[in-house]
């Protein structure tokens, strides 16, 4: 009997750190939609840069591919995948699976997923269909001062704010931040990293953040091997948190203030006919 021919392979990579590419498909469904993923695989690894809808938030992961257990990839490669169906494909990947990502000559709009579970079921193969395109270029923000360190540990604890309020203030200096949540008259809730008083003199840099775009990131953080994660505050920047995703690379997250996005809007909004004449007055 004749053996089947083996597909050849544009790309191929294998991790047993299944869940974490899982964790990263649920952040990219819950942050980016209705926007696509868009990816770029190269000889180096996979990286992805990408804001919400409203361009409050912007991801930047980047896996590099020496920490997979197996990487090909032939040609330097940019597509993008809906971000609700990919995460779909992969919500019933399991803490010990393994996964392997694959486009074939055969197929190149299609991308494979092939998941092993740790008990030696039988293998799934599943594809999604890809776009090819140029993605969008991001400048990420830059020049922040040293940032404050929290275990992964610590920071998990911050989704308890979630269920408090949909704000919440953080109040930062070299060493110390301080997430607070006030549900009200009867209930608040902080998270203090660092001791104000050992900090050094200095003006606070307090700012109002949308209390999901960061209690998102708790199962991310969780899935950082018990690492760091690094927070960088900033008065005239995004926040920037900085973790590993797992041990196949980086995640970055920046996230606009409510000061921002609000000044932003001011800067952007058209002038009003009361504000025409206003100005043609003086």
């Amino acid at each position: 009997m004749a053996q089947s021919k083996q597909p050849e392979y544009i790309f191929k990579v294998k991790t047993k750190e299944a869940h974490v590419i899982k964790l990263l498909g649920e952040l990219l469904s819950n942050t980016i939609h209705p926007k696509h993923a868009p990816f770029k695989v190269n000889e180096h690894g996979i990286t992805l840069t990408q804001a919400d809808q409203k361009e409050e938030q912007l991801i930047d992961i980047r896996l590099s591919k020496e920490n997979f257990q197996f990487y090909r990839c032939t040609k330097s490669l940019s597509f993008s995948v809906n971000s609700s169906l990919l995460f779909r494909m992969l919500r019933s990947i399991k803490k010990k699976d393994s996964i392997t990502l694959f486009i074939t000559e055969a197929e190149p709009l299609k991308l494979g997923f092939c998941v092993e579970q740790a008990d030696e079921n039988p293998k799934t193969n599943t594809t999604i269909c890809i776009t090819y395109n140029r993605p969008e270029e991001y400048v990420l923000p830059d020049n922040y001062d040293n940032p404050v360190i929290m275990t992964s540990k610590e920071f998990q604890k911050m989704k308890n704010l979630n269920s408090i309020a949909k704000t919440v203030k953080v109040t930062s200096k070299p060493g110390y931040i301080r997430f607070f949540c006030e549900g009200g008259d009867l209930l608040s809730r902080e998270l203090v990293c660092g001791d104000e008083n050992e900090a050094p003199e200095a003006e606070p840099n307090i700012q109002n953040f949308s209390t999901n775009y960061i209690t998102g990131l708790t199962k991310c953080a969780a899935a950082s091997q018990n690492g760091n994660i690094y927070i960088f505050s900033s008065p005239t920047l995004p926040m920037k948190i900085k973790m590993r995703a797992g041990n196949l690379g980086d995640l970055t997250i920046f996230i606009k203030s409510i000061e921002m996005v609000e000044w932003e809007e001011d800067e952007t909004a058209p002038e009003t006919t009361e504000q025409k004449s206003e100005s043609e007055t003086e």
